[in-house]
This record gives structure tokens, C-alpha cells and sequence, in this order.
């Protein structure tokens, strides 16, 4: 049960700071539209570092993290009880 804990307590720090981290990300989109506007990119430029950020934001949301050849085992019950956490959050 103490495991329990710990891994809970653990998950829901790991997610707050995907949260932190996805309103930065966030936030950096609507700085790169507010200086679009002032006229400091073109199109192009902006729609390239706007899908950079989406891209940023996708694979936060996905889950997926970089693999260690040496840890696959565990890392994959770190996603498992990660996404069990995510799917109770939701949920609440």
C-alpha cells in the first residue's frame, strides 16, 4: 500500500508539471500570434515554429518519453501507472 502511495504522490507531481509545462507552451504559442501582429515574423516563419510547439505540446500529451535500452521494463510500468493516474484525473 505504501508503494501505492509513493507512486500516486509521484504521478500527480509528474502531471502537474506536464501542466506547468503545457502552459508554457501555451503561452509561447499566443506570444508568437502577438508578435506576428507587431509584424516580427512572416507566415511561414510563424506557422513553422507554431507546428514546432504543437509538435512540443503532442508528445507531452502522448506520453512519450526517451527510451532507455537498459530500463525498458520499468519505464514501461512508469507509462502504465502514469496513464492509469491521467484516466482516474479525468475521470474526476
Amino acid at each position: 500500500m505504501k508503494w501505492r502511495t509513493q507512486l500516486a504522490v509521484r504521478t500527480e507531481l509528474e502531471w502537474n508539471a506536464k501542466k506547468l509545462e503545457l502552459g508554457a507552451l501555451y503561452a509561447s504559442i499566443e506570444s508568437l500570434q502577438t508578435e506576428f501582429r507587431n509584424g516580427e515574423y512572416c507566415p511561414d516563419l510563424l506557422d513553422e515554429k507554431i507546428l514546432i510547439v504543437r509538435e512540443k505540446i503532442r508528445l507531452i500529451l502522448a506520453g512519450t518519453k526517451h527510451i532507455d535500452q537498459d530500463n525498458v521494463g520499468s519505464q514501461a510500468l512508469e507509462a502504465k501507472s502514469e496513464n492509469e493516474f491521467l484516466g482516474l484525473y479525468a475521470l474526476h
